[in-house]
C-alpha cells in the first residue's frame, strides 16, 4: 500500500479494514508482529524513508496510523510504530542531533505517536538513532517515560532501532530511560 494515498482518503473505516487485512496476512505467513507503521512526518523529498510515511501533517498521520494499528492488532498481531521521534534523514542518521523546542516537538513530531497510542492502542514503539538536542531518543527518560508512559498511558514495549554495532546506543542509559529492548544483530 502507499501510505500517502491511504492517508489522503480520510476514511477511518477503510484504514482500520486495511490494518485488519495486513494483520491477516501477517498471521498467514507466521508473523506475530511488524516493525511498522512509519509515522514520522514527511518533511522533505530527501527523507530516506519518505515512502513509509503518511503525510506532513501530524494529526492526519496519527489518525491514519492509529486506525491501521487498531485493525492490525485486532487480528492479534502487534505493531511497533517507528521511528520515535524526529527521524528526519536516512544518510548519516546515526546519532545526528535534531534541534527543536518543546512546543514544536509536541505539536508536530509527537502528535502522530500520541494519536496512534490513544486511537490504536499500539503495543510497540521503536526509538530512533538520532538525538533530540544532545540526548539520544533511545535514552530519553522525558520522552520514553514521562511523555509516552506517564502522560499518554502507553502500556507497550519500546525497542531500539537495529543496532548492528553502531556506537549510538548506550544500553544502560536506554534501559533506565524506558527503552525496554535493544534490537541486536
Amino acid at each position: 500500500t502507499c501510505n500517502g494515498i491511504v492517508a489522503a482518503t480520510f476514511n477511518t473505516d477503510l484504514m482500520e479494514r486495511l490494518g485488519a487485512q495486513i494483520g491477516e496476512e501477517c498471521l498467514w505467513v507466521g508473523y506475530a508482529g511488524i516493525y511498522g507503521y512509519g509515522i514520522n512526518l514527511l518533511r522533505g523529498a530527501y527523507n530516506g524513508r519518505a515512502f513509509e510515511y503518511y503525510s506532513e501533517d501530524g494529526f492526519l498521520t496519527g489518525i491514519t496510523s492509529g486506525y491501521e494499528t487498531k485493525g492490525t492488532q485486532a487480528k492479534g498481531v502487534y505493531v511497533i510504530l517507528k521511528h520515535g521521534v524526529l527521524n528526519d534523514q536516512e544518510t548519516n542518521r546515526y546519532g545526528i542531533c535534531s534541534w527543536a523546542n518543546e512546543q514544536t516537538i509536541r505539536e508536530n513530531y509527537l502528535l502522530p505517536f500520541e494519536k496512534a497510542v490513544k486511537t490504536g492502542g499500539t503495543l510497540g514503539i521503536m526509538s530512533s538513532y538520532n538525538r533530540i538536542g544532545s540526548t539520544r531518543t533511545s535514552g530519553s527518560y522525558n520522552l520514553l517515560t514521562n511523555v509516552l508512559r506517564n502522560e499518554w498511558g502507553f502500556k507497550g514495549c519500546v525497542i531500539s532501532d537495529y543496532n548492528n554495532n553502531i556506537p549510538v546506543l548506550c544500553p544502560d542509559e536506554a534501559i533506565r530511560a524506558g527503552n525496554d529492548l535493544l534490537m541486536e544483530a
